[in-house]
């Protein structure tokens, strides 16, 4: 996630460490994304601040792709 998503993770209350990363089940030379899978991850010393910042991230990257699909022509 960029430093804008973070600012608004952090600044909705997520104060946990986290990261987001794609998997590539295919292989490194020739990644295949057509059928794209990630993984979230949360940290904290803090259950609930874990669990708190995963919720956001989650939303955030919810709110991310529905722009990002808004934009794609329909039958694209």
């Amino acid at each position: 996630m960029n430093s804008q998503s973070q600012g608004l993770i952090y600044a909705a209350g997520g104060i946990g460490h986290y990261d987001l990363e794609l998997i590539n089940s295919y292989n490194q030379d020739y990644p295949d994304y057509n059928y794209p899978y990630a993984t979230l991850t949360a940290t904290s010393p803090d259950a609930a601040e874990t669990h708190w910042t995963f919720v956001l991230a989650t939303r955030m990257i919810n709110q991310v792709l529905t722009r990002q699909q808004a934009q794609v022509p329909p039958g694209s």
